[in-house]
């Protein structure tokens, strides 16, 4: 079995947690690899910084994995559903199956999520204070405005927000641990990347078979909000992982138990909205 993986972001510098993945999969005989976003952690002369390249770089990744496991499985979490989406349409191949792990339904709502946690988080009550007004009269836009972008970094720069994405503390800290020595987050990328999303939600009407994993304590891109945005896609099942936050994959194991038993298994033995 060969696993194909689109990591979350934007911005995110992937490495470690393609690293981890790997490690769990070789274990069990399995084949992976990842896309990893275009970037100057990879290039130091890189500048093109864009959906569209982010796009055109997957959808290349994804044609020349195909050439030599034409039956990969592709996995793709956060944000990294957004772009699949993007793609999916315009690939050579039709996939059998998609895994989707706290997909992003809708980037507005994304946005709204992380100020609302940053505010919940925030001990100080003057930075509480300016995300709550925002708050208060927050409108949905294309693109990323000046004004969000200055409230999100306000956001995502509060101690403790990370809480907002796990469900288990103990993971918390030894997943950013891995982080050590690398630069873990490209600002210059989330900002061009995001200033250039037209399609503020996930739309595409493929039909391909998807399972949509979404964490029990995932205050970022929790179940609902697919369930009020997400596209109401034919063959697309939606569950629950109990006691995991955004990066389900990484809390627990789900992937190395669920994927072999979805291709053995028809899709329609998983419950609409159930814990797996």
């Amino acid at each position: 079995m060969f696993i194909f993986f689109v990591h979350g972001g934007p911005g995110l510098n992937s490495t470690p947690e393609l690293t981890l993945l790997k490690n769990r999969f070789k274990a069990q005989g399995c084949e992976f690899t990842g896309w990893n976003e275009p970037s100057e952690f990879r290039d130091s002369e890189f500048t093109d910084y864009s959906l569209k390249n982010s796009i055109n770089s997957l959808r290349m990744a994804l044609e020349k994995a195909y050439l030599s496991y034409p039956k990969m499985v592709i996995v793709a979490h956060s944000f990294g559903a957004y772009l699949l989406d993007q793609v999916i349409e315009s690939l050579s191949f039709r996939p059998e199956f998609l895994f989707l792990i706290s997909p992003v339904a809708d980037l507005n709502v994304l946005d709204r999520r992380i100020i609302e946690a940053g505010s919940f988080f925030s001990k100080d009550p003057l930075t509480k204070t300016k995300l709550d007004l925002y708050l208060s009269d927050f409108r949905d836009e294309v693109g990323l405005s000046d004004e969000r972008l200055e409230v999100l970094g306000t956001a995502v720069a509060i101690p403790g927000l990370n809480n907002a994405y796990w469900g288990r503390g103990e993971f918390t800290d030894a997943y950013l641990n891995l982080f050590s020595g690398i630069n873990s987050f490209n600002m210059n990328s989330f900002i061009a990347i995001r200033k250039t999303c037209q399609n503020m939600r996930m739309n595409t009407n493929h039909g391909i078979k998807t399972i949509a994993l979404f964490g029990s304590k995932d205050r970022i891109t929790p179940l609902e909000d697919w369930n009020l945005c997400g596209p109401k896609l034919p063959n697309l099942i939606l569950s629950l992982v109990d006691g995991v936050g955004h990066y389900a994959h990484i809390e627990s194991e789900i992937l190395l138990k669920l994927i072999p038993d979805i291709l053995e298994k028809p899709v329609k033995n998983l419950k609409e909205n159930a814990y797996v």
